[in-house]
């Protein structure tokens, strides 16, 4: 079952209220954390966006909790329980939402999202929690929690834009069979062989449509080729969109489901002969695959892959715990500085002195992180080259598998009180004019890069903690100055 936070009333100062745990209260909240204008979260109901506050802290029975207005609001987990035979409308109402919030507003991590951020109202609408709340949970949450809120929904060979639709179709699975799909972590050894659908549908969902069905299905297992068929050049959330629109035309046919049915679903499950038998092909499978990874040097590029990505979660949530790296910086070189990271692909780095707003190209330098780390794992070669060395080298032919992407040429100018404008010039393997994703085609003799000239402008604020903050970064003025055709070399 996916990880549930204990939610309860409360009355303090005379007044009711409804809290939220975070977890056993062992350590005070870093103070830098909660300076400043709390975030404001969102009701989602009826089509609109409702903004939403929540007023302090509180201990209840040993926990740090937040609390708010009183409501009668549920977990995230009650789509597989009490909101069961509603849980499509409701999938399909909160990637609707997310499409909808402000770019700040939604930071996914690794190309998902936390399920500690969603709450159901009795009405069937939803409270999305403000990202600062989410870190604080990622703070209190052991190892195990996390990976009941997020990890389960990770699945490798997932491209990236295509992360935030295979994660809500695993929802869809969840709410019919109580589990994610991966959760198990044989199964996830075992080349993320989750048990079938159509072998839980007479216990659980006996009357559901085959086109349901199938899309899950789809979801769940779309090669890379169809993935990317689907999300073409936009974000994570953005490709939410195609979600929507396929799932306005299937049909949910499950009733409630209370943890006890699922049990005894389970406990008769494990008398039968195809349950028994997926067991000892999942168990035997991931032995398997343990041994040869342990033996084969594939094992090695995973695990530094698994602790770079995992590094750059953990430093992202410890950032928020320390200094900036830029605090001893001027304005100007914090701009270079924000260049730098972007083409180092370090995000840490890059939204180490923004505070109250988000970078534009951040999520772009998520999913290319992801994807170098993951590709540096299973092909042990760096697959992006850094724009300015490439210029300073000459614009040097590459393989048909790497690709041009960063800043070069950065210049800094003052246009206003705190307020400076970068320009400079961006090489990119995509084409921002084109609705599709235009990267290498492995069989062609030429690579085609993009450049463009590029702008954005900064605001600052000094904070009284001791050094500059970036409060505003426009969206990029770009503006096409040449395709680069370069010859590859042989593979």
């Amino acid at each position: 079952m996916i990880k549930e936070q204990m939610i309860t009333n409360t009355v303090i100062d005379g007044k009711e209220y409804t809290a939220i745990a975070l977890g056993v209260d062992d350590f005070a909240i870093p103070r830098h954390m909660m300076q400043g204008e709390k975030q404001d979260g969102y009701i989602y109901k009826n089509g609109e966006l409702i903004p939403w506050r929540w007023e302090a802290f509180c201990t209840i029975e040993g926990r740090k909790c937040f609390y708010f207005d009183r409501c009668r609001i549920e977990n995230f987990s009650s789509i597989a329980t009490t909101h069961r035979d509603n849980a499509l409308t409701l999938v399909r109402d909160l990637a609707v939402a997310l499409t909808l919030l402000p770019q700040s507003f939604v930071s996914v991590q690794l190309g998902l999202l936390p399920t500690y951020r969603f709450y159901i109202y009795e009405d069937d609408s939803w409270l999305i929690l403000p990202p600062d709340l989410g870190d604080l949970f990622s703070l209190y949450y052991n190892d195990e929690d996390r990976y009941l809120s997020l990890g389960c929904f990770a699945k490798g060979g997932t491209e990236p834009s295509f992360s935030l639709i295979r994660q809500f179709a695993q929802f869809l699975y969840f709410a019919l069979t109580g589990s994610a799909p991966y959760q198990d972590r044989e199964i996830r050894e075992y080349n993320y062989t989750e048990f079938p659908l159509s072998s839980l549908r007479p216990y659980l969902f006996p009357d559901l449509s085959e086109k349901t069905q199938g899309f899950i299905e789809f979801c769940l297992h779309a090669t890379s080729k169809e993935m990317r068929k689907i999300y073409g050049n936009r974000k994570a959330e953005e490709n939410l969109k195609w979600f929507v629109e396929k799932t306005m035309t299937l049909t949910w046919e499950a009733e409630r489901k209370s943890p006890e049915d699922y049990a005894s679903v389970k406990s008769e499950l494990e008398k039968s002969g195809s349950y028994q038998k997926f067991l000892k092909q999942t168990s035997e499978g991931a032995k398997r695959n343990n041994f040869w990874r342990l033996k084969g040097s594939v094992i090695i590029g995973t695990c530094i892959a698994v602790i770079l990505v995992g590094a750059f979660v953990i430093s992202y949530v410890s950032k928020l715990l320390e200094p900036p790296y830029t605090k001893d910086m001027n304005q100007s070189e914090i701009v270079y500085a924000f260049y730098e990271a972007q083409n180092e692909l370090d995000v840490s780095d890059l939204t180490a002195a923004i505070k109250g707003c988000k970078a534009p190209q951040e999520n772009e330098v998520i999913n290319l992180f992801v994807n170098r780390q993951t590709r540096m794992a299973y092909e042990q070669t760096a697959p992006v080259i850094r724009a300015d060395k490439w210029v300073d080298a000459g614009m040097p032919s590459f393989k048909a598998t790497m690709f041009v992407y960063g800043a070069d040429d950065v210049k800094v100018t003052e246009v206003g009180e705190n307020t400076l404008r970068a320009d400079l010039l961006f090489y990119s393997p995509y084409n921002y004019s084109s609705e599709t994703t235009e990267t290498t085609d492995l069989t062609s003799t030429e690579a085609t890069t993009y450049c463009y000239a590029y702008s954005q402008t900064f605001t600052f604020a000094w904070n009284d903690r001791g050094w500059w903050n970036i409060v505003n970064i426009t969206d990029p003025e770009v503006e096409l100055v040449r395709e680069i055709k370069t010859p590859l070399l042989a593979q």
